[in-house]
């Protein structure tokens, strides 16, 4: 068997923010609450080669969706290293939106059951789908 290394190396990720606010303590345990998530995506070109991939997730009451109480917003930052290609863009678009997304995931997850509330997980997404009108990527200039 002939294994080939990727063209993307994931080099880790750290959370940069995390917040979480009650905004309605007169709901009983177990109401049933509707999240409708709203997700954030930023990707920084770094240089030639390396990229900062920012994935955010935040969960509040909305006009639509008064029930739910409590805000919560989680960010972390990947770090990618893409090798020698001419669809490095594509790349930090779909596949290292892809590769972080699940450590998002567990991060909510993990944050809620520190707070003693029941975590929330969240589904599988069609990541590809929900970031195709948002493929900007900036450069950052030292």
């Amino acid at each position: 068997m002939n294994i080939t290394e990727s063209i993307i190396k994931f080099d880790g990720y750290r959370v940069i923010k995390s917040n979480f606010e009650i905004t309605n303590e007169n709901l009983e345990d177990g109401t049933g609450i509707k999240i409708t998530p709203t997700y954030s995506r930023s990707i920084k070109k770094i240089s030639d080669k390396n990229y900062v991939l920012e994935l955010g997730i935040l969960i509040s009451p909305t006009d639509n969706n008064p029930n739910v109480p409590f805000k919560i917003e989680i960010i972390i930052e990947g770090i990618f290293n893409i090798g020698d290609s001419d669809s490095a863009d594509e790349i930090m678009n779909v596949n290292a939106t892809a590769i972080l997304f699940p450590y998002l995931r567990s991060t909510l997850s993990l944050f809620m059951t520190t707070m003693n509330i029941n975590p929330i997980i969240l589904p599988v997404i069609n990541l590809v789908k929900m970031f195709e009108e948002t493929n900007n990527i900036t450069e950052e200039n030292d």
